[in-house]
């Protein structure tokens, strides 16, 4: 069900759905606590940074930014979720660099690959 619920999370917000995005995180979310599972775990906070990314706010931007960078740094307990951080990491970097114009962003991007 943890499966289920992340692609429903990141197919609402790929198509702007966001309350269905947000019922199937909040149901996430209440799994991820309930269980000790590293896998349910990344999935829930790669899902959420997701949504976070999706929202127009700069600080929610910026919390994704921070859930993913933690998410890359820590050990692979499945490849697709640290891949999927890495691409949404690198491209929340590539925003900020368009916004700042600060050229450190792109080595941290190049980094990450």
């Amino acid at each position: 069900t943890a499966a289920v619920y992340y692609l429903i999370v990141t197919v609402a917000t790929e198509n702007d759905g966001f309350e269905a995005a947000d019922d199937a995180l909040g149901s996430l979310q209440e799994l991820n606590e309930n269980t000790d599972n590293r896998v349910i775990d990344q999935s829930y906070r790669v899902a959420k940074a997701i949504r976070l990314r999706a929202s127009k706010g700069v600080r929610e931007k910026l919390e994704a930014q921070r859930i993913l960078a933690e998410i890359v740094q820590e050990e692979v307990v499945q490849h697709t979720l640290t891949v999927t951080a890495m691409v949404h990491l690198c491209d929340l970097l590539l925003f900020e660099l368009k916004m700042t114009g600060d050229e450190d962003l792109f080595e941290s991007a190049k980094d990450i690959a």
